[in-house]
């Protein structure tokens, strides 16, 4: 008794302790910056803190901050976001916990981790033809921290559905004000709406995410508050993303909602929440009529600007495919691939950046790393689609929003390439949390 009450005195001397020091900081960077870079690098230490005390505390930040790519953080020579330094961070202090604590260490059995393994190799291999090799080592570690590190953590770190159920939410819930940020910039500023991702499409791609994410979670929710919150997510996300302007975007959150209700089923509340998203896209078409109604006849126009350059781009993959097909022409190097058309004008060749996912990797990185990345992709979806088909309520609800939110990226980005700017970060965190999801189901109902 006298012990207990002696470590609840200590946790209370610590906590005054933190604040004091909170606030001594916090008044120190605001007289010599300001008040938002001190309050950002107050949160930035509090959340270390936090994270070396509980590594699983890292995926809640993680969730928070991962869509952000808009803003990185300064002096760097390379692209690193907030959520590339707490993945660093939850991945030392995940680290040192193995080291501290775990004598033994046991090998994944698990065989989506195998072909991500040769997608990684594969894609360092082709450094070799970089022509900024500097710059290739640098795309290939964060390569390793995308399909590496990120789903190995999350699937280390996550026991249980409640951790994947706080984390979805958080996902949710951080998508009303980057969602309403976006519509601001869209109907008050005017453009197109470009929120925390920096590039309209990348944030149609993650709007496209985020839709089926809420949508699920509100059709499985109870309580009353919830789903008028949830209700409020999907139509200010449906909202933003009719604003970005992006077919990406909207072609992606369409496929995924046909097939989450194909495997579901239509039910009431289903028909319900997609007449609110519709009623939403077509209430932000008076805002935005012209620019919309020419958006979506690019669909048939293959002889429009956008169009017809994009189809250059594939072209000019092809050629670069055709003349390295097993390691690329290196990672990060579809910017040159002038080099490998015959056309002399630059505004002529698509721009310097292949919008097409597929593409993109199989040209930089080689048909070898491109065939272990489909190979992945295929038993992932395959995977999740059994889960979802399981009677088991929380298992086939999560996996049905893991399955939306890959759909969504994987046909995002047939149109485009948003690896980096946080969307990258956000699908295979989702990866990781499907495949937690798959040991937990293995762990409590599956007997061996």
């Amino acid at each position: 008794m006298i012990d207990n009450m002696r470590d609840i005195q200590i946790k209370k001397i610590a906590l005054l302790g933190l604040l004091i020091i909170s606030g001594f900081l916090l008044a120190v960077l605001s007289a010599l910056y300001s008040f938002a870079v001190a309050l950002g690098v107050l949160l930035g230490v509090l959340a270390s803190i936090a994270i070396f005390v509980k590594p699983e505390m890292g995926l809640y930040f993680i969730a928070i901050v991962v869509p952000i790519g808009r803003f990185t953080v300064p002096g760097l020579p390379f692209f690193m976001t907030a959520a590339d330094v707490l993945i660093i961070l939850t991945m030392l202090s995940w680290l040192f916990r193995k080291l501290a604590y775990e004598k033994k260490y046991k090998m994944v059995n698990n065989n989506l981790f195998v072909f991500l393994g040769l997608f990684t190799i594969f894609s360092g291999l082709s450094i070799y033809n970089c022509i900024d090799k500097v710059g290739g080592t640098i795309e290939f570690i964060q390569t390793v921290e995308y399909f590496i590190i990120i789903p190995y953590i999350c699937f280390d770190l996550i026991k249980s559905l409640r951790q994947i159920r706080i984390i979805a939410w958080l996902m949710a819930l951080m998508s009303i004000p980057f969602a309403l940020w976006g519509i601001y910039e869209a109907v008050i500023l005017g453009g197109r709406a470009v929120s925390i991702a920096g590039h309209p499409n990348a944030f149609g791609i993650y709007l496209a995410m985020i839709i089926p994410l809420a949508y699920v979670l509100l059709l499985n929710e109870n309580n009353k508050f919830a789903k008028l919150i949830l209700t409020g997510a999907l139509a200010i996300s449906a909202f933003a993303l009719m604003a970005t302007i992006s077919r990406a975007g909207w072609l992606a959150a369409s496929i995924s909602l046909v097939v989450i209700n194909f495997i579901k089923g239509i039910k009431k509340t289903a028909i319900l929440t997609l007449s609110i998203i519709c009623l939403v896209a077509l209430l932000v078409s008076f805002y935005l009529p012209d620019t919309v109604s020419q958006r979506f006849q690019t669909f048939t126009k293959p002889t429009s600007a956008t169009t017809g350059g994009r189809l250059q781009q594939y072209k000019n993959a092809l050629e670069m495919i055709k003349a390295h097909p097993f390691f690329g022409v290196g990672i990060d190097e579809a910017v040159r691939y002038n080099l490998y058309s015959e056309q002399e004008d630059l505004s002529q060749k698509g721009g310097g950046e292949i919008h097409n996912f597929y593409l993109s990797f199989a040209a930089e990185r080689g048909l070898l790393a491109f065939i272990s990345f489909i190979t992945f992709v295929f038993l992932y979806l395959r995977r999740l689609y059994k889960l979802s088909n399981l009677k088991i309520p929380l298992i086939s609800d999560y996996s049905l929003i893991f399955l939306g939110c890959s759909l969504s990226f994987l046909v995002g980005n047939m149109f485009h390439n948003s690896i980096g700017r946080g969307n990258g970060n956000l699908f295979m965190l989702i990866v990781g949390m499907a495949l937690a999801l798959n040991s937990i189901y293995k762990a409590e109902y599956v007997k061996t």
